[in-house]
C-alpha cells in the first residue's frame, strides 16, 4: 500500500510537534516527524526498543551518551535500548525527521529528570 504524508495517520505531540505514521506493524515503526523553532521532547529511555533517527530538514540537537550533538540534513544517529536520550530543535527553522523504531513496542517508554 502506498502511503504519504496526505494519508498517514497523524497526531500531535510534546509542545506543538507533529507525527505522521508511515508504518507501524508488530516489528517496525516509521514516523515522520515536525517539531517547530525552540520545542523539545522530554529526556527519557526505551527498555526494549532500538531507534534510528535521520534528519530531512533543519538542525537537530540530539542528547545521547551524557552529550549533544549536532545533526544536520541526511545525517541520523542510532539509539540503542535503555540509553536516555531526547532530540530538541533550538534553530528558529522546523526540524522534519524520521523516527525508525524496532520493535514497535507499546509502554515501552520511561521519562526521566533533565538532569544532563
Amino acid at each position: 500500500m502506498m502511503i504519504n504524508k496526505q494519508l498517514a495517520e497523524s497526531y500531535k505531540w510534546g509542545n506543538d510537534c507533529d507525527s505522521w505514521i508511515f508504518c507501524n506493524s508488530k516489528n517496525l515503526s516509521i514516523k515522520l516527524e515536525s517539531m517547530p523553532a525552540n520545542s523539545s521532547e522530554n529526556k527519557h529511555l526505551h527498555t526494549q526498543k532500538e531507534q534510528f533517527f535521520f534528519v530531512l530538514q533543519g538542525t537537530a540537537s540530539f542528547f545521547l551518551e551524557g552529550k549533544f550533538s549536532k545533526l544536520k540534513k541526511s545525517e541520523g544517529i542510532f539509539v540503542e535500548a535503555n540509553k536516555p536520550h531526547f532530540i530538541q530543535n533550538e534553530s528558529q527553522e522546523p526540524l522534519d525527521f524520521l523516527v525508525i523504531t524496532s520493535p514497535n513496542i507499546e509502554s515501552d517508554r520511561m521519562d526521566l529528570p533533565l538532569e544532563i
